[in-house]
C-alpha cells in the first residue's frame, strides 16, 4: 500500500510539474500609458532616422548605424536583404553626391507588439539637393515600414524597408 501511495504521489508531482513548466504564463497586459510611452519612443526613433538623413552636411550614414540593431538588422534595398554593415556601405555609396536632404513625416503609425517590439509605418516627403549641380528633386510621398526593438541602449530598427514615389525636378526661382 505504501508503494502505491508513493507511486501516486510521484505521478501527481510529475503531472503538476509538467503542467506548470509546459504551460507558459501569459505576459501581463500593458496599460494604455505603457503603450503610449512605447509609441512615443518609437516615434522618437523615426524622428532620429529622418534626422540622420536631413543633417545640414548631408546624410550621416555613421550615425545611422546607432539606429540599427547591433546584431539583427535586415534592411531591404533594391531587392536585396542587407545586414548592418552592408546598409552602411550602401548608404555611403548612394549618398555620395547628396549635398542636402529635407525630409518631413506626413503620416506615422506605431503598433505595439510587445514591451520590447513595435511595428512602424509612415509616409514622408523629401527634397534632394546634389553636389554635382544636378537640379534638386522633390519626392511628394515615400513610405517606410519597420520593426523596432528595445535594446539596453534604446529603440533601434531590426527590420526596415522603404519605397520612394516618383520624383520631380524642383523649379528654380
Amino acid at each position: 500500500m505504501k508503494g502505491l501511495i508513493a507511486v501516486l504521489a510521484v505521478l501527481v508531482v510529475v503531472g503538476l510539474a509538467f503542467f506548470l513548466y509546459r504551460t507558459p504564463t501569459p505576459p501581463p497586459e500593458m496599460t494604455e500609458a505603457e503603450r503610449a510611452q512605447i509609441q512615443a519612443e518609437v516615434m522618437g526613433l523615426s524622428d532620429a532616422w529622418l534626422g540622420i538623413m536631413s543633417e545640414p552636411e548631408g546624410v550621416n550614414c555613421d550615425a545611422g548605424l546607432d539606429l540599427l540593431h547591433p546584431d539583427r538588422t535586415a534592411q531591404l534595398y533594391q531587392g536585396e536583404l542587407l545586414n548592418r554593415a552592408e546598409w552602411h556601405d550602401m548608404c555611403v555609396m548612394a549618398t555620395g553626391n547628396i549635398a542636402r536632404v529635407t525630409m518631413t513625416w506626413t503620416k506615422r503609425d506605431v503598433q505595439v507588439l510587445a514591451r520590447d517590439a513595435a511595428a512602424f509605418s509612415g509616409s514622408y516627403s523629401s527634397t534632394w539637393e546634389y553636389l554635382d549641380g544636378s537640379p534638386a528633386r522633390h519626392i511628394a510621398t515615400s513610405s517606410q515600414i519597420g520593426v523596432a526593438e528595445r535594446t539596453p541602449g534604446g529603440w533601434v530598427w531590426t527590420i526596415q524597408a522603404w519605397s520612394d514615389g516618383p520624383s520631380e525636378v524642383v523649379e528654380e526661382g
